[in-house]
């Protein structure tokens, strides 16, 4: 049968009559030469001139628009075009194709076949174009999103969409081409769900761990590197959670372990890094009846207050420190009076420096509490301007800058030209309208002015005291740091090995417990400044919050107020002293790259600091003052900078009398055993043992020794040394910390042993 008409060419099905196509092949006929009466030929220059515009709209979505979506912040745009570019190109060429079969004068039910294929075309390239979006825009969005929030949702998400996206996309486009095709689609969803039920029946193991996943994640026993102990008595890391399996580290044979997720759920775990990353760990010392207890007991809280990994109260480590680097000066003789010197400068401008003014932040608060009166007042002046249109605009961007809406400004640049702006405005109001309530509002607007130039002025005042006392800590460390080598190049070249490397670690700690109480400093300045705006706020609450009120916390909250100016002061300080904790206190402990996953860790909570801050302003007035309690917590929690509780504190004390021998207990939090890849307490520990064997032999402090540890070291008791029968190796090293051979985690101190 013959699929061409024999008269003229069939026209396209009812519903592309009107479309593009066909008006722009009513414009091609108007061509002079154009090939009316010849299908084939008619057909291939309809194709060509279809393929042209593909071409060319490929191109308008590659290189014009590309270039003008170049300038913006954001870069999704740019990922969008990627994306549409192929997509827009193939559903306009099956258009042409359409458009162009047309032509060839096919049979009527021949061209609702063939405007049926490019429907099924267009719903496949839609559904396509929607997924790749989704993946190359929103899930990307949502992965950046949720390395920088607390809630684990967004952590589910994104795996799960990125798994489960394109079936569900894929059975959303082939229920609506089966649809389209005249298909039951209630009878073919009754079918998918038998088989699905016969495949759920099948597949049940794997159901109950892609289940168990979505559990783990939702409601977490463990997070990604956390330590967890199992029913086999082993310590796993945690190195990632997945949907259907989970990655454990076995530390104890350097090995991943793939569990199923169903297994974990039905397990009883043990998280040693949960309330905190902070480990007790508690250690039992003899010494030899005829040693004062006290003295020991006084010894052994030295030895763990002058430990940089052990936490404790800065002021009490330092005083430690500070002693024991004194006794150990003394070999070294007129270098060590140097250092001696060195540290005693630092502790004195410590001391009496001027610190954080407090009087200068309450003038602070003043100012700000007096400029948002003013600005409420401006605002309301602004609503007596009469409605004109010759000054409509000037007043809306009065009304913007006033801080009446600050959506889409940019604080940077509006705090540069605000006034000239405000200024600028304020003259073309003036050329179009006089009275007094223009007065009004100029008056306003000028000790708007002077508010705003005398806050800029304390907050240049809190700037600059903040870079003098920066520099003049780094200062001091680096002559700490200099004397300290002095000392350590004396004592090595006078043979002492052991005590040089005591005084470069002793240098260190001193000058990272410095910058640990800057830290805590600047922190402290943001919880008086929090609790400045926090009071303002509840006074204003009190008694109900009127529409004038709402207006002036507003203005704390927009582009005049305390938060901007605030969080960009302190968040800058607060990052310069963290990293400079950071860097003194892990650098030369930690490998460069787990270092700088480190660095990484302390650049995202800042950021989340700052995201928190600028967000406050987002919620309801009446909510402000607990959102801002909420952040003020949230500073002083495991999240961020955990305060050290007194139950954390270090301490030794005397147990009880041995059959032997006096028996000592010792007690202390190891500050973060994550790191050094899980390995630091068995470090600390070591340490600790090797200090405690230096200053008990040097205090002539002997250690007992029973029969079966003698035995278990293969050693006669009579090659064990002349310390008494001491069973601690000889430590002949440089006492320097180090990662080259770091002492297994699983190492294991058992108190009824000792």
């Amino acid at each position: 049968m013959d699929i061409f008409a024999q008269a003229t060419p069939t026209p396209m099905p009812d519903s592309l009559d009107d479309a593009p196509g066909v008006v722009l092949q009513k414009l091609l006929y108007q061509i002079p030469g154009w090939p009316v009466d010849n299908a084939l030929l008619s057909f291939l220059l309809t194709l060509l001139v279809w393929t042209a515009i593909a071409a060319l709209a490929y191109w308008l979505l590659f290189h014009l628009l590309r270039r003008l979506v170049g300038q913006t912040r954001t870069d999704a745009d740019n990922v969008v075009l990627r994306t549409v570019r192929v997509p827009v190109f193939v559903a306009i060429v099956a258009y042409g194709l359409v458009t162009a079969i047309s032509e060839l004068g096919l049979r009527p039910n021949i061209g609702l076949i063939v405007n049926r294929l490019y429907t099924i075309v267009l719903i496949a390239v839609g559904f396509y174009l929607a997924w790749r979006i989704v993946k190359e825009v929103i899930l990307r969005w949502l992965e950046r999103h949720s390395s920088e929030t607390e809630i684990k949702i967004d952590d589910l998400l994104v795996p799960l969409i990125n798994t489960v996206g394109p079936f569900i996309f894929f059975m959303v486009a082939l229920v609506l081409v089966l649809q389209y095709a005249g298909v039951d689609v209630g009878l073919l969803a009754a079918s998918i769900g038998v088989v699905g039920l016969v495949v759920g029946l099948a597949f049940q193991d794997t159901l109950s761990n892609l289940f168990s996943g979505i559990y783990l994640i939702l409601d977490p026993p463990f997070r990604q590197h956390d330590l967890i102990i199992l029913s086999d008595h082993k310590i796993y890391g945690v190195e990632r959670v997945g949907l259907r399996m989970t990655q454990l580290y076995d530390m104890s044979n350097h090995a991943l372990i793939y569990t199923p997720n169903s297994e974990l759920t039905k397990a009883t775990i043990s998280n040693i890094t949960k309330p905190t990353v902070d480990l007790k760990v508690t250690m039992s010392m003899h010494a030899a009846y005829g040693n004062d207890p006290q003295y020991v007991v006084r010894l052994l809280n030295e030895i763990l207050e002058s430990h940089r990994n052990v936490l404790g109260l800065p002021a009490d480590k330092l005083g430690v420190l500070r002693k024991r680097l004194e006794q150990m000066n003394k070999l070294a003789g007129e270098s060590g009076t140097t250092l001696d010197a060195a540290v005693a400068d630092l502790d004195a401008w410590h001391q009496s420096r001027k610190g954080e003014d407090p009087e200068t932040h309450a003038k602070l608060v003043s100012v700000r509490k007096e400029l948002n009166s003013r600005l409420a007042e401006a605002q309301a002046a602004l609503k007596q301007l009469p409605d004109r249109g010759d000054i409509r605009k000037p007043v809306a961007v009065l009304r913007q800058l006033l801080g009446g809406s600050a959506a889409g400004a940019d604080p940077d640049s509006m705090d540069q030209g605000r006034m000239t702006l405000i200024s600028t405005a304020l003259e073309q109001i003036a050329e179009e309208i006089q009275g007094s309530n223009l007065t009004t509002l100029q008056d306003i607007l000028g000790a708007v002015e002077e508010l705003d130039r005398r806050e800029n002025i304390l907050e240049m005042e809190l700037a600059d005291r903040e870079e003098e006392e920066n520099k003049g800590l780094e200062e001091r460390l680096s002559t700490l740091d200099q004397a300290s080598e002095t000392v350590v190049a004396a004592l090595k070249e006078a043979g002492l090995e052991k005590e040089a490397a005591r005084i470069s670690l002793w240098s260190r700690n001193i000058a990272i417990l410095y910058a640990h109480m800057a830290v805590e400093e600047t922190l402290a300045g943001m919880d008086r400044e929090l609790d400045g705006i926090i009071e303002w706020l509840r006074e204003l609450e009190a008694g109900g919050i009127t529409k004038t009120e709402r207006a002036r916390i507003r203005g704390v909250f927009g582009q005049w107020g305390g938060i901007n100016m605030m969080e960009k002061r302190r968040v800058a300080e607060l990052h310069r002293r963290v990293m400079r904790w950071l860097r003194l206190k892990e650098e030369d402990m930690l490998p460069p790259s787990e270092y700088r996953i480190e660095v990484l860790a302390w650049e995202r909570k800042l950021r989340l600091l700052s995201r928190k801050l600028r967000d406050s302003r987002e919620d309801d007035e009446d909510a402000l003052d607990t959102r801002l309690s909420a952040i003020k917590q949230w500073l002083h929690s495991v999240n961020f900078w955990d305060s050290l509780a007194d139950w954390k504190l270090p301490g030794a004390g005397f147990k009880e009398f041995g059959e032997h021998s006096l028996e000592f207990g010792l007690a202390f939090y190891v500050d973060d055993i994550k790191l050094e890849h899980f390995t630091r307490r068995g470090r600390v520990v070591a340490q600790i043992l090797m200090d405690i064997y230096e200053v008990f032999g040097r205090e002539k402090i002997s250690i007992p020794v029973k029969p079966r540890d003698i035995w278990s070291l293969g050693s006669p008791p009579e090659r064990m040394g002349s310390n008494n029968g001491s069973i601690l190796p000889a430590y002949d090293q440089a006492f320097e910390p180090t990662r080259k051979s770091p002492v297994p985690y699983t190492h294991d101190f058992d108190d009824e042993d000792e």
